[in-house]
């Protein structure tokens, strides 16, 4: 009398050797005992292997407990098995104790989550168990990056700099939005890490730009790592190893401070001290929220706002698609807000129609909407909010029903200024002539004085834009117009704006922000000491 998922019978032959257990036999009266094992993951992408063991104490009457255990594989082959699974045990009419599982799901031998369930075997009727193992139980990824020293206890609670074995602690009280502390895998907080340099954080932690900085905070911390998706590109739906209420950010491959309940969803953070930090006083509800915190992920999911497509302006995630997020301009300076979608080159997260995934930066690739480079907001073309411009760009795939997409929208700027003045001085964006809503401000410092540029010049509509009127180049590694200079000579010698240094990228010089020593640049750069300009 056994009922199995196909390719589950291995299972069956195994159960149906439980000695003084499974004693009877189908011809047997008495009791019947269900087990159906469940589980919400992908099988096999993202469990391929099932562990499960039966135990049962020592009957009143006297006798020896009974211990089994085995492993099965999961996947699609005919010698591995699916999932639910359906097992019906017939213990005889003379057996009267309970009986315990435990099963345990893994990933190429790395068990990531545990459940277990219990029943009682009583003459006469039929008792069913149900044993689910499910995201909720997770608590590992096959593929979680190495950890640090224990006590280093990179993403772990902690109080202070001693609990973190020296490096830097987050502590909760000056910190509220990390709960419970958070140890950083550095020892200070104002020196920043180089993103391009995994030596620049210890074991265990990951390099990422956390805000523009503020007084006695660095741009970039060391972050706790964790895993983003599996070795098939299928996106992890658990909160990896991240401590409990934290998520693995599928951007940065950190773990972050993530929610525990419901209203932590429903309510909009506003950066009113500019500290980069959530701090209590700067949040407000959410009228008409959706969301929910899936205690798996420690992430918040949202029901889609009706209507709202990938590059819809936003205040919060709740005016934005399934699964997207909002990059607002309260927090981001982006004119309206806009719906994105995160890491669409993963297997679940692919773009809606009108929208395409673009590289943005670093392999970062996001769902954002299509338009066409040149165009203007009265251009047929044009199809970005107001404030934003048509960046070019390249998508994988392209936006769906709208081929001629050439670039996607992002945040514009549509000066007054109709004259070309590109690498003259500026303090503002607005000070600059902007063709195609592309003209910026480049500054060493917010306020301080800078020159203006053109971003986009690997375009050839753009790329006119530097040479134009002298003086410019399109600086490569950067792509927007620079003004030209002579590497290797000091700043003011190398012919750049004061607070530039002059660059070196594939013997072409161009002035940007001036390095003090090569971890300013990155690994694939070094610091020119005479030049204070980066060389790669």
């Amino acid at each position: 009398m056994v009922t199995v998922a196909p390719r589950l019978r291995p299972i069956l032959a195994a159960l149906a050797a439980l000695g003084p257990l499974a004693a009877g036999s189908c011809a047997d009266q008495g009791t019947e005992l269900v087990l159906t094992i469940r589980t919400d993951f992908h099988v096999p992408e993202e469990v391929d292997q099932l562990w499960l063991s039966v135990h049962a104490p020592a009957p009143p009457e006297g006798g020896a407990p009974y211990d089994w255990e085995q492993s099965y594989a999961l996947g699609g082959d005919p010698d591995e098995h699916g999932m639910p699974a359906t097992l019906a045990l017939r213990p005889g009419p003379n057996n009267r104790r309970d009986v315990t599982f435990q099963a345990e799901l893994r990933k190429d031998g790395v068990a990531i989550a545990r459940g277990g369930a219990s029943g009682s075997f009583e003459d006469g009727r039929r008792v069913d168990t149900e044993l689910r193992v499910d995201r909720v139980d997770s608590f590992a990824c096959p593929n979680d990056p190495a950890d640090g020293a224990p006590e280093d206890n990179i993403g772990g609670p902690c109080a202070s700099s001693a609990d973190c074995d020296g490096n830097f602690c987050l502590a909760a009280s000056l910190f509220p939005g990390f709960p419970g502390g958070y140890c950083l895998g550095q020892s200070s907080l104002s020196v920043a890490c180089d993103p391009l340099d995994g030596a620049s954080c210890v074991l265990g932690s990951s390099c990422i730009q956390v805000g523009t900085g503020s007084p006695g905070v660095a741009s970039h911390l060391c972050l706790d790592a964790c895993a983003v998706a599996g070795s098939r590109g299928l996106a992890h739906r658990t909160n990896c190893d991240c401590r409990d209420g934290y998520a693995c950010d599928s951007v940065g491959g950190v773990c972050l401070p993530g929610c525990s309940t419901d209203d932590e969803c429903c309510r909009l953070w506003t950066d009113a001290d500019g500290d980069t930090f959530q701090d209590p006083g700067e949040w407000t509800p959410v009228d008409g929220c959706r969301g929910s915190c899936d205690l798996a992920s420690s992430r918040c999911e949202y029901d889609g706002a009706p209507g709202a497509t990938i590059g819809s302006p936003c205040l919060h995630e709740n005016d934005c698609p399934t699964d997207s997020r909002c990059v607002s301009e309260a927090l981001y300076g982006l004119p309206g807000g806009m719906c994105i979608r995160d890491r669409c080159d993963l297997e679940g997260h692919e773009c809606d129609a009108g929208s395409g995934c673009a590289n943005l930066a670093f392999g970062y690739w996001a769902c954002l909407r299509g338009c066409e480079v040149g165009s203007g907001p009265s251009g047929s073309g044009f199809r970005c909010e107001s404030g934003q411009a048509c960046w070019p760009g390249e998508f994988s795939p392209a936006p769906s029903g709208f081929g001629d997409a050439d670039g996607y929208c992002w945040v514009g700027n549509w000066s007054s200024i109709t004259v070309h003045n590109v690498y003259s001085p500026c303090t503002q964006p607005a000070d600059c002539w902007s063709p195609f809503g592309l003209g910026d401000c480049l500054q060493p410092a917010p306020g301080a004085p800078g020159y203006c540029i053109v971003h986009g010049c690997g375009h050839p509509d753009v790329a006119s834009t530097c040479t134009e009127g002298g003086g410019g180049v399109c600086a490569a590694a950067l792509d927007h117009c620079a003004k030209g200079c002579t590497p290797g000579l000091e700043p003011a010698a190398a012919g750049c704006p004061a607070g530039f240094a002059c660059w070196s990228y594939g013997g072409v010089g161009f002035c940007h922000l001036p390095c003090d020593d090569s971890a300013d640049c990155g690994s694939a750069w070094t610091c020119n000491g005479t030049s204070h300009g980066c060389e790669g």
